[in-house]
C-alpha cells in the first residue's frame, strides 16, 4: 500500500470517450501528491484497457478496480475501502480538474482538523467565475454536510474532499436489486465533529452528459424506489433538526418526494412517509402535481 496524501476516485461506466480529458487534467497537475483510483462499474467499452495503459510510466499511481454493474454508490463504497490517500475526492468520469487542484487541496490540508474535510464549488464548462450569491455567505468557516441544504439552501454543485477514515464510517446504503442511490444518502450521517471547511477556489469543472445520473434523476427515482424513499426519509429526519422555514420546506419536500413516487408506482398512500398518512394526506395536491411533472407515465415499463 502506498501512502498518498490524496485519492482522486473516479467511478466509470462506459466512459472511455470522456476519461482522456480527465486523465489529461491529472497529468497537468502542478502537485503530483495523489493517486488516481478508477472503479469500473462493469463497462464493456474498453475502459479497463485504457486505464491500465495509462498506469504504465505514470507520474502518479493509477489503480484500476472492476465490479459487476452495481451503481455509482457501490463503486464509491469500494473506492473508499481501497483508497490509499488520507483524503478522498470523487471526480466523475465526465469532469476534469484545473492544474492547481491538488496543490490547492494540499495547501488547505496543512491546517485540517482530524476527521474533517473540505467543500469547494464546481464550475460548469461554460462558466468563467463563481456566482458568489450561490455559495456560502462570506465568513462561513465549517459546516455539517446537511447544513448545505437545510441551513443555507445551496443547490450549487459541490466538490467534497473527505477524510478517508471518516468516509469509511458512513458508506452508502445498498438495496438488493437496485443500482442507484441518491448521493445525499450518506451525507446526512456526517455530524459534528465530522465537519467540512468551506473554500471558494474553483478548480473542479463539470459537464452533464445525456446518459448521466443527474440528467436522469426522475427515471432513476422511479426505477429505484426503495433506495430513493430511504434517502427521502433521511432528508425528512435531518430537516426535523432545523426549526426554521427552510427546515419545514425540506420536510415537505421529502414527503412530497415519497408520496409522488408512491402515486407514480401505484403504491399505497403514505408508504414510507416518516410522519405517517396524516401529513401525506394534507400534501396530496402537491404530491399529485409533482407526480405529473416528474413522471407523467413516461417511465412505466
Amino acid at each position: 500500500m502506498s501512502d498518498s496524501p490524496l485519492t482522486i476516485f473516479t467511478p466509470a461506466y462506459n466512459r472511455a470517450h470522456t476519461l482522456p480529458r480527465l486523465h489529461d487534467s491529472l497529468l497537468a497537475q502542478t502537485d503530483m501528491g495523489f493517486e488516481w483510483l478508477v472503479v469500473d462499474d462493469g463497462s464493456n467499452d474498453g475502459t479497463g484497457d485504457l486505464v491500465r495503459g495509462w498506469a504504465e510510466g505514470s507520474p502518479f499511481p493509477v489503480r484500476y478496480l472492476w465490479q459487476e454493474n452495481s451503481g455509482k454508490h457501490v463503486a464509491h463504497n469500494l473506492g473508499a475501502r481501497e483508497a490509499w490517500g488520507r483524503l478522498f475526492m470523487c471526480v466523475d468520469s465526465d469532469d476534469w480538474l484545473e492544474s492547481d487542484a491538488v496543490a490547492t487541496i494540499s495547501r488547505d490540508a496543512t491546517a485540517l482538523d482530524t476527521g474533517a474535510g473540505f467543500l469547494y464549488p464546481k464550475l460548469f464548462a461554460t462558466q468563467t467565475a463563481l456566482d458568489t450569491s450561490a455559495w456560502f455567505p462570506s465568513g462561513t468557516s465549517a459546516v455539517e454536510l446537511a447544513e448545505m441544504r437545510m441551513r443555507y439552501g445551496l443547490v450549487i454543485e459541490t466538490a467534497i474532499v473527505f477524510d478517508t477514515e471518516t468516509l469509511r464510517r458512513h458508506p452508502f446504503s445498498v438495496v438488493e436489486g437496485e443500482r442507484y442511490m441518491p448521493e445525499e444518502s450518506a451525507y446526512y450521517d456526517f455530524r459534528t465533529p465530522e465537519v467540512f471547511h468551506v473554500h471558494a477556489e474553483c478548480f473542479y469543472r463539470c459537464e452533464y452528459l445525456e446518459g448521466g445520473l443527474t440528467k436522469n434523476i426522475w427515471a432513476n427515482w422511479y426505477h429505484n424506489p426503495v433506495g430513493t424513499k430511504l434517502v427521502l426519509r433521511k432528508r425528512y429526519e435531518a430537516a426535523c433538526r432545523y426549526s426554521t422555514p427552510r427546515g419545514l420546506r425540506e420536510r415537505v419536500s421529502a414527503v412530497v418526494g415519497i408520496e409522488s413516487l408512491n402515486m407514480a408506482l401505484g403504491m399505497d398512500a403514505g408508504d414510507g412517509v416518516p410522519s405517517g398518512r396524516a401529513l401525506a394526506g394534507v400534501l396530496i395536491p402537491l404530491s399529485r402535481h409533482a407526480e405529473r411533472e416528474r413522471y407523467g407515465g413516461s417511465y412505466a415499463d
